[in-house]
């Protein structure tokens, strides 16, 4: 039985994409006695997701403000040695662990234990101006991936073109990544099935009209809220046609610029920001949804268009990076820079009825072939030939 640690530091109330990328590898892995996972996390919250699995050890590592060993470690990675001082991942050491999934976290180089690394993007090398890639941000980010590339057995990717932007920008050689296309996270299976009493309960909990698109995305500027809700207002204004939208996620920096915006264009009554929801609620909401509209600009791929694949919602999204890609045929793109084309492409799908008919059957059998399973698998054999192979 191979030993794994896996460590979540993702809170579980505020996450976005990163917590749900997790939990897809930890449904693939509980349960299955080739792995003896052991998960370390600080969010007391997390534990409710795996108590009594049979193959999973929970152990929690309190979040103490261990000053002097994280100074150490910083310094530490800057001059590419392990640091003695391990503060509260000094417990790890006693599980004799074979590999490390991690995310973010250099923990496997101090430890001296192979690890297998996650880097989801690069953007912050192609839009340096954007106030989420700060200088100091950027720098933070260059020096994690730096060394997380460098120190790593293999680091995985979400598509073929960030494999090679990470060639690209830090010399890695392309035999040390591995893409694995990103799957819908477990909460969409579970609610997938959803009763239709149950999603209108929740439809009307907000007082949500009976169509309209939805965007599930924090609110950062990437993401692209500002010129899809002028794009709203553009049809509003010059086709007479109100399209609701619901905007889901956590309020991070941009929000006051997306409310502030949809308060001078006086759409208080179209667009409905609801912050971050529980898992069902978004599930729910999805369901109800004439289409999915992911408006940003930053992403190799992304998973709001898979689980949209999954639930049966028509699709509309971004054509930059490793997007067309992602979608096949199972979507209508448009170029996020141009209100334009994200406004003639919003009156496509909502008007042509036949058009979402086909998007939703063309994704039912895309998401076929992005399926958690496929993503399990990919999982599943890069750990065995990694451990094999140390």
């Amino acid at each position: 039985m191979h030993k794994i640690g896996i460590l979540n530091f993702t809170q579980t109330d505020k996450s976005g994409g990163g917590f749900h990328y997790i939990m897809s590898i930890l449904e693939g892995l509980k349960n299955d006695d080739s792995f003896e996972v052991y998960l370390f996390y600080d969010d007391e919250k997390f534990a409710q997701f795996f108590q009594g699995i049979s193959n999973f050890r929970l152990i929690y590592i309190e979040e103490k403000d261990f000053i002097f060993s994280n100074i150490v470690r910083k310094i530490s990675n800057l001059i590419g040695i392990r640091s003695p001082l391990l503060g509260r991942y000094k417990k790890m050491k006693e599980f004799h662990i074979d590999l490390i999934l991690s995310f973010g976290s250099l923990i496997g180089f101090h430890l001296n234990i192979p690890f297998i690394s996650f880097i989801g993007d690069v953007m912050y090398r192609y839009f340096p101006e954007l106030d989420e890639y700060s200088f100091q941000e950027r720098f933070k980010r260059n020096l994690a991936n730096k060394n997380l590339l460098k120190n790593s057995v293999k680091t995985v990717v979400d598509s073929v073109q960030s494999a090679k932007d990470l060639n690209k920008f830090f010399g890695t050689p392309i035999e040390k990544l591995v893409p694995i296309p990103l799957c819908a996270p477990p909460h969409i299976y579970k609610y997938k099935n959803m009763e239709s009493a149950e999603v209108e309960y929740i439809s009307k909990k907000y007082n949500l009209p009976s169509e309209y698109i939805i965007y599930p995305a924090q609110f950062w500027s990437h993401k692209n809220h500002i010129r899809l809700i002028k794009a709203l207002f553009q049809l509003k204004t010059k086709k007479n046609l109100i399209v609701p939208a619901v905007f889901v996620g956590a309020n991070w920096d941009s929000y006051n610029d997306v409310v502030q915006l949809i308060t001078d264009l006086k759409m208080e009554d179209q667009i409905f920001c609801l912050g971050y929801l529980p898992e069902k609620e978004v599930v729910a909401l999805y369901k109800k949804s004439i289409a999915l509209v992911f408006a940003s600009f930053a992403e190799y791929t992304n998973l709001p268009v898979v689980e949209a694949m999954v639930l049966g919602v028509p699709i509309l999204c971004a054509n930059t990076f490793s997007m067309p890609q992602q979608v096949g045929n199972a979507a209508i793109l448009f170029d996020p820079f141009n209100i334009n084309d994200i406004a003639e492409k919003i009156l496509l799908i909502w008007s042509q009825s036949d058009l979402r008919e086909q998007l939703i059957s063309n994704g039912k059998i895309r998401a076929c072939e992005l399926s958690d399973k496929n993503f399990t698998n990919r999982w599943k054999e890069l750990i065995s030939i990694t451990i094999k192979n140390k």
